[in-house]
């Protein structure tokens, strides 16, 4: 029995490969989380009296927080990272699955969501996971234009608040992770029925 390619790729096209992204933030879990907790035991361990004087105990007090703060600041990183990442992956498997199924000349650029919904016959917010796909794209937008939740975040979905760092953003890689993937998924299953 042979294998039917063209059933297969378009399984392939409704995935989306995130394993790769999931491992950078296991690791950078693990290697933070290690950290922290060292740097917790070294100021639990560490007495005033270890110290010859109360402004040298102070100094190592704002040394160890220091390092710790840097070790959240690499999460938090590596979550913005992941949100981009992801968001990146899925505007390229978008872009290719929308030319390749409306027909478009390979060398067609497509730069927003607002021209994506003009091309394709179909609502975009009526895709499965539209939802959560538009958070996931407009996190990302206001991770790489602002550094900071944006008005349009924040007027879009009230979780969110205008003017806010970010923090951690792993749990909400989390959150949106299984509605892109059936965003994906839909979306391409939509695609490939097309006349």
């Amino acid at each position: 029995m042979f294998v039917d390619w063209d059933d297969l790729a378009r399984e392939f096209e409704q995935e989306i490969e995130v394993d790769d992204i999931n491992d950078f933030m296991k690791i950078v879990d693990t290697s933070v989380g290690s950290k922290i907790e060292e740097f917790r035991e070294q100021l639990e361990k560490a007495k005033p009296e270890d110290f010859r004087t109360e402004y040298e105990y102070s100094d190592y007090q704002d040394y160890v927080s220091e390092m710790w703060n840097q070790k959240e600041s690499t999460k938090t990183l590596a979550g913005e990272l992941a949100i981009v990442a992801i968001y990146k992956r899925i505007e390229i498997h978008t872009v290719h699955l929308v030319k390749k199924y409306m027909h478009l000349p390979s060398g067609r650029k497509i730069s927003s969501i607002i021209e994506l919904g003009q091309i394709v016959p179909f609502p975009l917010n009526g895709v499965v996971g539209y939802h959560a796909f538009d958070e996931l794209r407009l996190v990302n937008n206001s991770i790489k234009h602002e550094g900071k939740v944006s008005r349009l975040l924040a007027t879009a979905f009230p979780n969110w608040v205008e003017g806010n760092d970010f923090g951690d953003l792993e749990g909400t890689y989390q959150r949106l992770l299984p509605g892109v993937k059936t965003y994906v998924k839909s979306l391409a299953t939509q695609l490939q029925t097309l006349p």
